[in-house]
């Protein structure tokens, strides 16, 4: 049976954070980070996306990531 719960790579989430800025559109990070980590699959990219988005990142009310925690 398979988990239903993943874990982060510390490597490949901080690669993938180091990407978002504050001001940054949402969408264009989200699209960047799928041509990162090539070595990985197409969906643990979006599902590493998908976390840190959900869980570390602060975007506002137009979709762009705000200065927060995990972006000062």
């Amino acid at each position: 049976m398979k988990s239903w719960t993943r874990t982060l790579n510390l490597d490949d989430a901080h690669t993938l954070l180091a990407q978002a800025t504050p001001g940054l559109e949402v969408a264009a990070w989200s699209e960047a980070c799928m041509d990162s980590l090539p070595e990985l699959s197409h969906p643990r990219r979006r599902e590493l996306v998908r976390i840190l988005r959900d869980a570390f990142l602060v975007a506002d009310d137009t979709g762009r990531f705000v200065d927060d925690l995990f972006l000062s």
